[in-house]
């Protein structure tokens, strides 16, 4: 190779500009060099190292030197596997190239000449020759991977005068490919090409024709003719392509890393007939024994660029072992295969297998490879460990933590778990939430008060320890725990098998009696579970009396009092450590305090509402009862849901100002349990936008009927039925029920109120250490230990990615712990033969629509009338949104939670059908039939 002395690129800045770098480029001289001819002294290579030369560094050395591409292919060639012949351009010249004004380092032009001449000696070629053209690839590769997110270029050697010497319909197509490669702002025509090759000579011609044309338009730098200045020119490329946004965001999760550039591998272009990438593990499972095989005919391009489905061979381990292609091929998952891929299976298929195995040892992991296949030869671009992303890395991490806990339950020999109804309230909590919850219903918290007041003496375990615990992010009910929140030695649990059809009895009180349960010393125990019983329903029966006047005349007022006293605390003027402080008083105050007290009376009347259908249970048969039970329950009214439609109605009309709305609704919300989401006091914009989505549509909040007609019903269904004896004993427990189930809503609307003085002193935490939501993915102790210099935004977010991941494990509402291990993966759902879904109505009515999903994502404001609105759990805060909705399906529930009080002030349908998220899809035409509990397909996906 012949070099022109004053052909250097030192004292040449290349311009961003597309105009400028070609004006530059054509500056440089164009004596047509003449390559072949060799150099007698080769100078030192600081620049550039030669694949087949040994390596002057250690590994860890070589791969930042080398980046991970040009290192791999140095060891493949040094363990004898075929490699293309290529050098490689260290990163340090692109480090040198973006501190110096996107200038090159003065030796590295006549360095790259020197390794071009070591490349024709090679390969017998002659680069710039229009005989035997040496062709070159171009390629990026830093120390760490990072597929796609820099620049090749092919096919480097050719220019226009050398193709039109050549003028065969390979070469145009080549040509056309550097073109594109080099400039992309010049759009090629895709549809010229057909796995590589071009079928059409007169297309292939006239496009890259038009791609010189616009190049001339644009005076872009493409027009040269010396194939040494758009060598450079793609070089320059590379270099550029390191800095991007791309490559910026990419690197911050790689703070540790040592990365100073990319390196350039300048490789002879192989004539690939297959090209493909052999996984020497399944990357979706690397501890599957399986080799995976993707390829396709031509040069790869459009694989690695995603623009084809390749031929893929998913071979077990034990198939390695027989050396057969028969047995290989059968792996194949194509049914047609083209000559060249047939050749391929045929010949090499088995080969690039076994070498994969071989190389996973030589790198000691497994590999991912990228292959070329030509006649029998096979062809190696580059070997990268299968490096499992830090998502995967830790979706891995949650589960094998997620195993360990339930291993850890079944030693202890808590196997059965329930999803607890405090769910559908808190269907995903964040760990800072949790962490305040899981401490209130332990039997030493807020809760345990709560059981105490009303009789019952929790266990020492059950203080300690509590019964609910966090199943991948989801909140469950130990039910055996659950029952020494009565007392120690209380012999009932949950009825499992109702559990399943009627989810919402997991919050009573267990009346399933297990025998297998009861120890040696049970009937020196049983005494004591009777005191207690016994005395549990005295105070309750006087509880009930006395519940609601003590709410409306003591709790409330003290309650209000303390917020306003507390809202009068500057939080700004606090210290740090004061505003853990205030924290904590504000925790214990909300949930030791003021919970117990606002939850009275509506457990109180959930209570009796049990009682009340328990009493019904052996009076009328399943179909009758259920009627019976939703009319009694259309005469239960909603207080808060009356207010809450007065003051958006009010709102909507103009009849109400913004901050007197704030004044009575300004401490609730959407997803209001969970304190890491606003309150609409934060956000009046989206106050105000409920309020007009809510006016949108016709409703009625008040009672379906009154208590009277609905008490005259009770007694003319007991009178058919032969049970008008019962009367006495059953109408007063409706009547009680009638005072005390509006407590439940009217409880949870005060409480709220201690609830957002907590979220106020969390935000302000937030704000004094720089985190806008990160305090939430923090625990109870790990606040209360906050000192200035902690790093928030780091730990949260781990705990923020922990918690996303946590969220996509399966965990089905009953789960039974067996020996075995549980992989949190979703069973197969076989579609009922039937066109109807079966499942327990929470209201009544009936409405048909399509179906649509509603995820964290849905503007719930967009659904359509006639939507069927479907979702595990829905937020209760969502329901006032959704109440134009033909009818809504969930997974979990029951008719005295918030979500079925509120559906139910809106008339709306809504059914309990467990895993209806599966069960249906997107579109499909559903009728829905509250009154029976049906589902009816109308037209199915």
């Amino acid at each position: 190779m012949t070099a022109n002395p004053s052909t250097s690129l030192h004292n040449i800045p290349v311009q961003p500009h597309a105009a400028t770098e070609a004006k530059v480029l054509t500056e440089l001289p164009t004596s047509s060099p003449v390559y072949s001819r060799a150099i007698t002294e080769r100078p030192p290579l600081k620049w550039i190292h030669f694949v087949g030369d040994s390596l002057p560094w250690s590994d860890e050395e070589a791969i930042q030197e080398l980046g991970g591409k040009g290192y791999s292919l140095c060891r493949l060639n040094q363990a004898g596997y075929g490699v293309a012949v290529a050098f490689i351009i260290r990163t340090e010249a692109c480090a040198f190239y973006h501190a110096n004004g996107r200038q090159w380092p003065e030796s590295l032009w006549p360095e790259i000449q020197t390794a071009i001449t070591r490349l024709e000696r090679a390969t017998g070629q002659t680069f710039g020759s229009s005989s035997r053209p040496l062709l070159l690839a171009v390629r990026s590769g830093a120390a760490i991977s990072m597929p796609g997110l820099m620049t090749t270029i092919l096919n480097c050697g050719l220019c226009e005068s050398i193709v039109r010497a050549i003028d065969n319909d390979q070469t145009w197509t080549d040509f056309t490919q550097l073109l594109t490669d080099l400039a992309p702002q010049i759009h090629a025509n895709k549809n010229t090409e057909q796995n590589g090759r071009n079928t059409d000579s007169q297309s292939v011609r006239a496009v890259c024709q038009t791609l010189l044309n616009t190049a001339a338009r644009t005076q872009d730098g493409l027009l040269t003719d010396d194939p040494a200045q758009l060598l450079q020119r793609a070089i320059s490329k590379v270099f550029d392509s390191w800095k991007s946004s791309a490559i910026d965001r990419f690197l911050e999760g790689h703070p540790g890393e040592r990365i100073n550039g990319t390196a350039v591998t300048v490789q002879v272009m192989f004539p690939a007939e297959v090209a493909g990438v052999v996984f020497s593990r399944n990357p979706k499972s690397l501890v599957a024994d399986e080799i995976i095989v993707e390829a396709v005919a031509g040069t790869g391009q459009a694989l690695v660029g995603g623009q084809v489905t390749p031929t893929q061979w998913c071979i077990p381990g034990e198939a390695l072992a027989q050396h057969t292609e028969r047995q290989l091929t059968d792996h194949c998952q194509s049914s047609a295969l083209s000559s060249e891929m047939h050749e391929f299976q045929q010949r090499g298929l088995h080969r690039i297998c076994d070498a994969a195995r071989e190389i996973e040892s030589l790198f000691s992991s497994p590999v991912d490879i990228e292959f070329g296949y030509r006649s029998g030869e096979l062809t190696y671009f580059q070997a990268r460990p299968i490096a499992k992303s830090n998502s995967d890395s830790l979706r891995d991490q949650v589960i094998k933590q997620e195993q360990d806990q339930l291993a850890l339950f079944l030693r202890r020999g808590r196997t059965v778990w329930m999803r607890h109804n405090l769910s559908e309230s808190l269907p995903a909590p964040t760990p800072l939430t949790w962490s305040l919850w899981r401490e209130f219903m332990r039997g030493n918290g807020g809760y345990g008060l709560l059981q105490r007041r009303l009789g019952y003496r929790p266990s020492k375990v059950a203080q300690q320890e509590g019964f609910l615990e966090l199943i991948a992010g989801r909140i469950y009910a130990d039910s055996r725990r659950q029952r020494e929140m009565i007392c120690h030695a209380y012999p009932a649990t949950i009825d499992l098998h109702k559990f399943q059809t009627h989810s919402s009895i997991v919050h009573r009180t267990p009346r399933s009696f297990r025998l297998k349960w009861l120890d040696p010393w049970f009937l020196l125990k049983w005494p004591y579970v009777t005191v207690v019983l016994i005395r549990s329903e005295r105070k309750r029966t006087r509880l009930r009396k006395s519940a609601a006047a003590e709410f409306d005349h003591q709790t409330v007022p003290r309650l209000r009092s303390y917020v306003a006293t507390e809202r009068q605390v500057v939080l700004p003027d606090l210290s740090l450590p004061e505003l853990v402080k205030t924290f904590e008083r504000r925790r214990q105050m909300a949930f030791d305090h003021f919970a117990p007290l606002t939850l009275l009376p509506g457990t109180l009347g959930a209570e009796v509402w049990a009682k009340l259908e328990h009493s019904l249970t052996p009076i009328f048969e399943p179909q009758l009862r259920q009627q019976v039970l939703l009319k009694l329950a259309a005469a239960i009214p909603n207080p808060v849901a009356i207010r809450q439609h007065e003051v958006f109605m009010g709102l909507a009309a103009g009849q109400l100002t913004l901050a007197d709305a704030c004044v009575e609704l300004g401490h609730r919300g959407p997803r209001e349990m969970d304190l890491a989401t606003p309150r609409w006091r934060e956000t009046p914009a989206e106050l105000m936008a409920a309020a007009s989505q809510y006016a949108r549509a016709p409703h009625t909040v008040s009672p379906e009927t009154t208590q009277a007609d609905a008490e005259q019903f009770l007694r003319r269904k007991l009178e058919e039925n032969g049970c008008r004896c019962l009367t006495r004993e059953i109408a007063p427990l409706f009547r009680q029920a009638m005072q005390l189930v509006p407590y439940r809503e009217l409880g949870k609307h005060e409480f709220l109120r201690t609830y957002e003085l907590i979220r106020d002193v969390l935000q302000e935490l937030s704000k004094r250490l720089n985190s806008e939501s990160g305090i939430h993915f923090l625990t109870l102790s790990q606040v209360l230990a906050l000192q200035p210099d902690f790093d928030l935004n780091q730990v949260a977010e781990v705990q923020r990615q922990i918690h996303r991941l946590r969220q996509q494990l399966y965990v089905p509402e009953l789960l039974e712990i067996s020996r075995q291990s549980f992989d949190f993966r979703r069973p197969d759902v076989v579609d009922l033969p039937s066109p109807f879904l079966r499942g327990t109505p929470l209201t009544t009515g009936q409405g048909q629509g399509r179906i649509h999903f509603l995820t964290e994502h849905s503007n719930v404001g967009s659904f359509p009338d006639d939507a069927v609105v479907v979702a595990a759990t829905i937020d209760p805060g969502q329901i006032p949104m959704l109440q134009h909705v033909a009818a809504m399906l969930v997974e979990q529930g029951g008719m005295l939670s918030h979500v079925a009080l509120l559906a139910r002030q809106f008339s709306l349908p809504m059914l309990v059908v467990p895993q209806v998220t599966e069960l249906v899809q997107t579109n499909e035409l559903v009728h829905v039939d509250a009154d029976r509990g049906l589902v009816e397909f109308q037209e199915r996906s």
